[in-house]
């Protein structure tokens, strides 16, 4: 029968040492943590940024409907600095990424920092515009090209889309909805997997990388709908799906 093993003060220094560094390691990456590297979704509630969106309109409370939403669902929910996404580090304890405005600069880094956070299992709701040179379509595009999806915008879709068509698991997932009551232009696009429909001209769009941990993309050409959630129940609704979707179902139903 095999002795036990002697444990020299010299060895378990050693051990120490390598614990150390492994622990700095893991912190110095600004990827998430281990406890979140894994095939599945983490269980509500969820750990969620939101980067301001009033900074650039004060009527542009995006994020504070947001807010609202997530915090009603019990979600740790928080509204951060546009300044959040210069470090990917900063989200290394988060589940969900909610971008607010479609208007805000988005620059390399930034874009580099929502990159980290999908490739690292992240969901992310990255508000897009009517126009396709808007920061948020453009960080869309960049986005999905650099984690090897195509996508293209294909032109503006003007007047109010009202009664515009919700398809897919966010039609249902938690909480049935349809239909949005208001909707206010949009841009429509092609490559990828729709949720927003108006007149056969899709407007909203969810990406997932194939990735080994599931991650996702979501966004929508509108944020009016956003804005003015308060006044509308089916906006609220499909808020809540998307947060939904973005924490614990990050699948899509095609990829092109």
């Amino acid at each position: 029968m095999p002795t036990a093993r002697t444990v020299t003060p010299k060895h378990a220094a050693l051990l120490m040492i390598s614990a150390l560094l492994l622990t700095s390691t893991a912190a110095d990456t600004g990827e998430r943590p281990a406890r979140h590297r894994r095939q599945d979704t983490s269980p509500p509630p969820w750990d969620i940024a939101i980067v301001e969106s009033t900074s650039q309109h004060e009527g542009h409370v995006m994020d504070t409907e947001w807010l609202k939403v997530a915090t009603a669902l019990g979600h740790r929910a928080a509204i951060v600095p546009q300044t959040f996404l210069d470090d990917p580090r900063n989200l290394k304890d988060k589940e969900i990424l909610i971008v607010a405005s479609g208007l805000i600069d988005l620059p390399t880094q930034r874009r580099h920092t929502m990159e980290r956070f999908l490739r690292s299992g992240g969901g992310l709701y990255l508000q897009s515009e009517y126009m396709v040179s808007h920061p948020g379509n453009v960080a869309f595009v960049d986005l999905v090209e650099r984690l090897d999806g195509h996508f293209q915008w294909t032109g503006e879709v003007s007047g109010d889309l009202a009664s515009i068509a919700i398809r897919g698991p966010l039609s249902h997932t938690p909480e049935p909805v349809s239909s949005l009551p208001y909707y206010w232009w949009g841009c429509q696009g092609r490559g990828l997997e729709a949720f927003l429909t108006w007149q056969s001209q899709d407007v909203g769009f969810a990406f997932c990388p194939a990735r080994d941990r599931p991650s996702m993309i979501l966004t929508t050409s509108d944020q009016d709908w956003i804005k003015n959630a308060s006044s509308h129940p089916e906006s609220v609704a499909l808020m809540k799906n998307i947060i939904w979707r973005l924490g614990a179902e990050r699948r899509c139903t095609s990829r092109p």
